[in-house]
């Protein structure tokens, strides 16, 4: 056991400490509640469950209006993507058809985009002092 400088566990006097005023506030707790108190509290629950299931219910026949207008999903949305040149302007060069490939990993290397696959080996060139972007 671990003792502080004085050699008392001060640690576990203070959690000792607070499990004490734990204990007295729930004696507090217990001998000024009411039974209309606990009715109270017991109504605020009831109506708390009540909005929660009438939220989640309504929130489940929209979504079941929108698969019934749109029908099911078939595959994912696609997203064109043909640019040469990023939203900064660098430069993208593509090894890969990214509207087809599972995983893509992005090297950034001299302010230019490879885009890759997963599998494919990492060619990348080797960076000199003075070639590093800062």
């Amino acid at each position: 056991m671990r003792r502080s400088e004085e050699g008392l566990p001060i640690p576990k006097i203070v959690v000792g400490l607070l499990w004490l005023n734990f204990v007295f506030l729930w004696g507090r707790v217990y001998h000024i509640t009411t039974f209309k108190d606990v009715t109270d509290s017991l109504a605020y629950l009831a109506n708390l469950l009540t909005v929660y299931g009438l939220l989640v219910a309504i929130w489940v026949i929209h979504n079941i209006r929108i698969y019934r207008h749109k029908g099911p999903r078939l595959r994912a949305k696609w997203i064109g993507f043909s640019n040469t040149h990023d939203s900064l302007n660098q430069q993208i060069n593509r090894t890969i058809d990214v509207e087809k490939e599972q995983e893509i990993i992005v090297d950034v290397i001299h302010a230019e985009k490879f885009f890759r696959g997963a599998e494919e080996p990492v060619n990348e060139p080797v960076l000199t002092t003075s070639s590093r972007i800062r």
